[in-house]
């Protein structure tokens, strides 16, 4: 069985971050399949787009990692992301079972008591729902705020008669329909008004959706087939080998913690839900079907797409302001710091 080092370093992530032409020819391709997109002025803007970026060679110098015993040559590549695909020494696996594992099953316990008491509060009359003051506004705040800001691909023209309205396009989208069946829609697309910052309109497939319905999809999804992709590449910013002892401690046990949390959250995490379907946290079916798992499996292969266009969005979005400002000051930390950190990529990224 390969060590660490060899197995994950050797496979520097790449595919995860598909080409830009990819991202937009599966919009534009799946949205052919529905007559309802037949007229859309957001998808008639995806099929001209073209990457309003380029690349910055000074952040790639940056962020290039330090070699580390002959690997991350820049040459190999990893097919794909994953979260659990890292081997450990057993002493670090134990370790990890004593330590992190009693402290999450904890946070978990805690969790749940908490959740159960709100309904029965709620339920006998002791406790009301915070109400939400707008659904548009919290659509608009899950695509503008979120993760979920990657899928932006389109803006309408200055003189658009609809307004100022980005497009939102989710190209096979995972859900989990109300049979508690594993489904993927060919695309799920979300406008929102720039300057408002709210829902215009929503659709999956052929299917017109209420803000609400939209709202429940996005949050799905953050929760999901998003998140996964955020724990899934973790795994290619660690390293636990046993040089690191003496050069960077805090590395190395860093890097043991997210190994094994990732593997705690994806492989271990199924055996939960029949313990919540008993508990009446989640309807019959989930632990059965296993849709939640075939969601995060879908997320996972999907990787993440080239999101350069989002600079668009720099004046509507606190969260894509502050990333794209901080990303060059902390590239240029990493720089001055990076051979404390061998074989691990600044941006965890190796695509020309």
């Amino acid at each position: 069985m390969p060590p660490l080092s060899q197995l994950v370093f050797l496979l520097p992530l790449s595919h995860a971050f598909f080409r830009f032409s990819i991202t937009q020819s599966s919009i534009v391709a799946n949205a052919e399949l529905h007559e309802t997109f037949k007229n859309c002025e957001l998808i008639a803007d995806v099929k001209t787009k073209q990457k309003n970026w380029r690349e910055n060679a000074v952040l790639r110098e940056r962020s290039k990692a330090v070699p580390f015993l002959g690997a991350m040559d820049g040459e190999k590549r990893a097919d794909e992301l994953n979260m659990d695909h890292i081997y450990i020494r057993y002493i670090d696996f134990l370790w990890g079972y004593i330590f992190i594992g009693p402290c999450s099953y904890f946070l978990w316990l805690k969790g749940t008591f908490i959740l159960r008491a709100r309904q029965s509060l709620i339920k006998h009359g002791l406790l009301k729902y915070k109400e939400c003051e707008s659904i548009e506004h919290l659509v608009g705040t899950f695509c503008l705020e979120l993760s979920q800001v990657i899928n932006y691909f389109a803006k309408t023209k200055t003189d658009s008669e609809i307004g100022n309205v980005a497009g939102f396009f989710f190209p096979d989208f995972p859900y989990v329909d109300n049979d508690m069946n594993y489904k993927v829609a060919d695309l799920f697309a979300v406008d929102i008004d720039l300057d408002t910052k709210k829902f215009v309109k929503a659709k999956l497939d052929d299917m017109d959706l209420t803000a609400m319905q939209a709202a429940i999809l996005l949050y799905f999804n953050g929760i999901s087939a998003q998140h996964v992709k955020l724990h899934a590449m973790a795994n290619w910013g660690i390293n636990d080998h046993q040089s690191l002892k003496e050069l960077n401690p805090f590395l190395r046990q860093n890097s043991v913690v997210t190994a094994i949390y990732n593997y705690f959250g994806y492989s271990t995490f199924s055996g939960f839900l029949k313990t919540w379907e008993k508990q009446g946290l989640l309807s019959e079916g989930w632990s059965e079907k296993s849709p939640l798992i075939k969601v995060f499996n879908h997320g996972i292969r999907d990787g993440i797409g080239q999101h350069g266009n989002i600079l668009d969005l720099m004046p509507h979005s606190r969260f894509v302001n502050f990333i794209v400002k901080t990303r060059a000051i902390f590239m240029a930390q990493f720089a001055l710091h990076k051979h404390l950190f061998p074989g691990i990529d600044g941006e965890v990224r190796t695509v020309p």
